[in-house]
């Protein structure tokens, strides 16, 4: 299960992300386990039949992330996960 925490990061810009959240997760293999999860939500100015141009797009995300990910635990602290999703 996944519980919205409201901690929208908002400080923390980039080109190519419309939104990051800190998400907690609870259950899994231990009921009791909670893990921290960043959620980024993209905003890649592509038309999704562009597949050429979507996975630049994503390749610039990811060869970023290391620099987002210092910049967000500098704010929050650590978190365990990062999910990437579109935007829409």
């Amino acid at each position: 299960m996944m519980i919205d925490t409201k901690n929208k990061l908002s400080t923390i810009v980039h080109p190519l992300v419309a939104a990051m959240y800190l998400k907690q997760e609870f259950g899994g293999k231990y009921p009791r386990a909670r893990e921290d999860a960043l959620v980024i939500e993209t905003n890649f100015p592509v038309d999704a039949q562009e597949s050429k141009k979507f996975d630049s797009y994503l390749a610039d995300l990811l060869a970023d992330l290391p620099e987002i990910q210092t910049q967000v635990e500098a704010r929050i602290g650590t978190f365990d996960r990062v999910y990437i999703r579109s935007f829409h």
